[in-house]
């Protein structure tokens, strides 16, 4: 017999409540956000750097950048622009392992076989 794993239900209020708590975990961190979620993961506290900088309203803020972190620009800028480049981004993100340190729940993951598998169609 095959074990039933939770219920919509259950997996919906498990999902609340791990969202709930990475709110409740950002306010602690960066204080009253007057603005939308900017859908920010916060990284596992040691791998956290806190920066103070100016948002894009050109207010003073808090925000969390992922310690140690260098994209690998294709700009002058020093940003990485078009798909190509974010593509490329992602799969050295996910092969260095960086994205397992942010997602580090069993069904927050990111499969880096299927990744890579993609990165050849971009």
């Amino acid at each position: 017999m095959i074990a039933a794993g939770p219920s919509y239900q259950e997996r919906l209020d498990a999902l609340r409540q791990t969202k709930l708590r990475h709110t409740a975990e950002k306010q602690q961190l960066i204080g009253a956000m007057d603005h939308d979620d900017w859908a920010l993961i916060l990284p596992p506290p040691q791998a956290r750097k806190l920066v103070q900088t100016i948002s894009g309203s050109g207010m003073p803020i808090t925000d969390v950048k992922l310690k140690g972190y260098e994209p690998k620009p294709n700009h002058p800028s020093g940003g990485f622009f078009g798909p190509r480049a974010v593509g490329a981004q992602f799969v050295d993100d996910v092969d260095e392992s960086r994205a397992r340190a942010v997602f580090p729940g069993p069904d927050q993951g990111v499969a880096p076989d299927r990744v890579r598998h993609a990165a050849q169609f971009i």
